[in-house]
């Protein structure tokens, strides 16, 4: 079974073969089983591959899944099984953070490196901080439900594991609320438990809602040099796997802003970097903030201009000109026609 094309560029980190492997082996899970319709062979489970394309670890979750039930508490007894040390260098990276509130912006800002199928987000608000766990746009959810389970109850499991053990000093008020999008499960002899975590069923989205009074607990944070060094290996992670993807998500966040275009300073500050590094992480690629900036205005007006009903005026001011005369010089010099000339000619 094949998903779409544009999904088998995703991929995932092939330290989760490893996971997977030793989880399935020490339940009398068969090699073979594991590895069904997934084009790997037994060489990589001994030897994983650093990245697994998302339709292999696709159909090995699957395996597990179909093959260990009830799924929902096989997924959480997964995610209690990973150590901090499986998630790679992020792993490492985190374990000498000083707080909950460093962790989380670790794990937000270097997931991709972990897996590109899915992103996450961060939400304050008055009692909780929120993380929004989504999904890739080339993703296609449900073409492999019981896989979306499995991966939204093993990363319950995994954060309840791994917050147990970092908090593991304290003494804590309030829980963890978990939602998922999927349906709470069958009651079963032996019910899954959690030690810090809430889970919320059939949500739109899976969110993971952390008290505000625990992010700035001290950590006992481990070796600050190691942890340095691992934070900057996840960063060459991330420009390796797809150096045009930071391109592709700040045209994205342009696009989607009301009103004002975000500044320089506010975009950096959304992607969890300082200005500095994003003017840096550009001209690598040979842009700049204010070309990029250019481009989105650029396609918006000649998508308006094409679907809209529009006159020139108001498009000048949907896309923050002063006047149509100052949209129609910019529009001339980026497409060498006039606005009208332009739509005059789409409709030809």
């Amino acid at each position: 079974m094949r998903t779409d094309e544009h999904q088998d560029s995703l991929t995932f980190s092939g330290d989760y073969i490893t996971s997977m492997r030793d989880f399935a082996l020490a339940r009398g899970v068969e090699a073979q089983t594991l590895l069904q319709n997934t084009g790997l062979g037994l060489e990589d489970l001994l030897k994983p591959p650093t990245r697994v394309p998302y339709t292999a670890m696709h159909h090995m979750v699957n395996n597990l899944a179909t093959t260990l039930l009830p799924a929902e508490h096989m997924a959480v007894e997964f995610g209690h099984f990973m150590a901090t040390a499986s998630h790679g260098f992020l792993g490492i990276a985190i374990q000498g953070c000083h707080s909950l509130r460093d962790v989380i912006q670790l794990a937000v800002q270097f997931i991709k490196t972990r897996t590109e199928v899915r992103s996450a987000e961060l939400q304050p608000g008055d009692e909780y901080l929120t993380v929004r766990v989504l999904h890739d746009q080339k993703y296609q959810p449900g073409v492999m439900p019981m896989v979306d389970t499995f991966f939204e109850f093993s990363i319950m499991g995994n954060v309840d594991f791994i917050m147990t053990e970092l908090l593991k000093r304290h003494r804590l008020s309030g829980k963890v609320m978990v939602h998922v999008t999927s349906d709470e499960p069958q009651q079963i002899e032996d019910p899954v438990t959690f030690n810090l975590c809430i889970p919320r069923y059939r949500k739109p989205e899976m969110q993971v809602c952390i008290p505000n009074s625990w992010l700035d607990l001290p950590l006992q944070g481990g070796n600050a040099e190691l942890s340095r060094i691992a934070a900057e290996r996840c960063e060459s992670e991330l420009q390796d796997l797809s150096p045009k993807d930071l391109l592709d998500e700040i045209r994205e966040r342009i696009r989607s802003a009301n009103g004002i275009k975000p500044s320089l300073e506010k975009m950096a500050g959304e992607l969890y970097m300082s200005a500095s590094t994003l003017q840096r992480r550009l001209k690598q690629q040979g842009k700049t903030y204010q070309q990029l900036k250019a481009e989105v205005r650029q396609q918006e007006a000649c998508d308006l201009l094409r679907n809209s009903n529009l006159s020139v005026e108001d498009i000048a001011a949907q896309l923050g000109f002063c006047d149509g005369s100052n949209f129609s010089k910019s529009f001339k010099s980026w497409t060498g026609l006039t606005p009208n000339a332009y739509k005059q000619q789409d409709r030809d």
